[in-house]
């Protein structure tokens, strides 16, 4: 199983651009690094595992209608009148230009799935792991292989098919 095999001593990750490789054995696993992002944010989101902390500086945003609010609410946001007061935990950098496009994305009338799938996918660019991480926390997931919207996030390639690409 990779799942076992993921943290593997001395075996660290690569990046390569916007991929990962990883070495498992003979074998190399290559991930997408910004739709495995995608992915575990979006479960995450999905399962209510996101906290809020508080920001030091609100944010100053536009008006924000309250079932944007609302639904923003339980993913991590929220919101005092026009200033975004705390944010979800995972956020580092909190970018008032994203804040402004979930402000815009999000009608509050979505259900948690729809409403995981819209902020995952605004929010996956902002979030970076350590690749090491990323792969613990990808292989975790539901469905490590497929992002939210079906495109594939890992390929294993065996040792054998590395043998026949250098044929």
């Amino acid at each position: 199983c990779i799942r076992d095999r993921v943290r593997s001593p001395g075996e660290g990750a690569l990046k390569v651009g916007r991929y990962i490789v990883k070495v498992l054995g003979d074998d190399l696993l290559i991930v997408h690094e910004g739709r495995a992002t995608f992915r575990v944010l979006y479960e995450k989101l999905l399962r209510g595992e996101v906290r809020g902390r508080r920001l030091l500086m609100p944010v100053k945003v536009g008006e924000v209608k309250p079932e944007v609010a609302a639904a923003l609410r339980r993913v991590g946001f929220r919101f005092e009148g026009n200033r975004l007061v705390e944010a979800p935990d995972f956020l580092r950098v909190i970018d008032p230009a994203t804040v402004s496009s979930l402000l815009k994305g999000v009608s509050g009338t979505e259900g948690d799935e729809a409403l995981a799938l819209k902020v995952a996918s605004l929010l996956s660019g902002s979030l970076h792991l350590e690749p090491e991480d990323l792969i613990l926390n990808l292989m975790l997931c539901n469905n490590p292989y497929q992002d939210p919207e079906g495109r594939v996030i890992v390929r294993r390639i065996t040792a054998k098919e590395l043998d026949s690409l250098l044929q």
